[in-house]
């Protein structure tokens, strides 16, 4: 199995921690590929918690390790401010341009990650949501509280996935698809991100999904480039724990604050009432950077 990355190496590759409030890697966490350390150590001994977490985090952007638990529980979240500094990787415009690549020499248009609106999304804003940490928080150790259990298939064996979800996430995803188009855009794989919207969203209420194929990489994790989706950016927003996520157009964030097993957190109820006004604003950007980042800095 060597020379060349194979998909198993990408398989198990630590993905990089996409939490706001920690961005150091996991001491845990497996060499890179091309180190030498891609290789699934299951193939030669039985895997132990700490592998079948590694292999989690590969598919699940943000799964910790316990020793990645532990840290986060000893850093202090960031203020919004930091958040902002962290997340402006090179801004793209407000004005979209139609995305050109270069194929047998001549330069094409690349289509949109979504089809046009249709139905009744047609002339709605766009509302893009972050999966893991923001509706749900995922493990594969045995969680007696969770809400749902899939199953995901990894190096051939079958793991179950325990999932908790979010406080209020079922009456936030009705009410938010009462006025605007959804999209759940997940840096995690489809094989489990889509198995898991299957059980969380059985009305189908999200219109679209995107997955870790449609991100951008970066050395701090994944980017969602919303200029990709072929929306226009004044009426699109995204809401998301981490900032590198939002990177490229960090004027169309609301930051969600990273939701593990907090039993009494409201965030996503607290927010139905904001996304009903900003459903009628005619530039959601704007709007944003007088109601979420330039309170922040105020109060600095």
């Amino acid at each position: 199995m060597s020379g060349g990355k194979s998909a198993l190496d990408a398989l198990v590759t630590q993905a990089p921690e996409e939490s706001a409030s920690s961005t150091a890697p996991s001491p845990t966490s497996p060499p890179p590929n091309g180190s030498g350390g891609g290789i699934c150590r299951c193939l030669f001994k039985p895997p132990t918690e700490k592998h079948q977490q590694q292999k989690l985090a590969a598919v699940v952007p943000g799964e910790e390790t316990p020793a990645k638990s532990k840290q986060q529980q000893q850093t202090s979240p960031q203020p919004q401010q930091e958040q902002k500094q962290q997340a402006q990787v090179q801004p793209q415009q407000q004005q979209q341009q139609p995305r050109v690549a270069a194929a047998s020499g001549q330069n094409q248009l690349v289509p949109p990650d979504l089809p046009p609106q249709e139905g009744i999304n047609v002339g709605r804003k766009t509302l893009v949501l972050d999966l893991d940490e923001t509706l749900i928080h995922s493990s594969f150790r045995v969680v007696p509280t969770a809400e749902i259990v899939i199953t995901v298939e990894l190096e051939g064996e079958h793991h179950k996935v325990y999932v908790r979800k979010r406080p209020g996430v079922d009456e936030f995803m009705a009410k938010v698809a009462q006025i605007y188009g959804v999209v759940v855009y997940t840096a995690s794989m489809a094989k489990y991100a889509n198995p898991l919207l299957d059980v969380l969203d059985p009305e189908g209420t999200v219109s679209y999904r995107l997955f870790r194929e449609a991100c951008t990489k970066h050395t701090k994790g994944y980017m969602k480039d919303l200029s990709k989706m072929g929306r226009d950016l004044k009426d699109t927003i995204i809401i998301d724990n981490s900032p590198i996520c939002y990177a490229l157009q960090p004027d169309n964030a609301i930051p969600i604050k990273t939701w593990r097993d907090d039993p009494t957190d409201r965030e996503l109820l607290d927010l139905i009432p904001i996304l009903g006004s900003l459903a009628d604003v005619d530039d959601i950007p704007a709007v944003l950077q007088q109601i979420v980042w330039a309170a922040d800095e105020d109060t600095q």
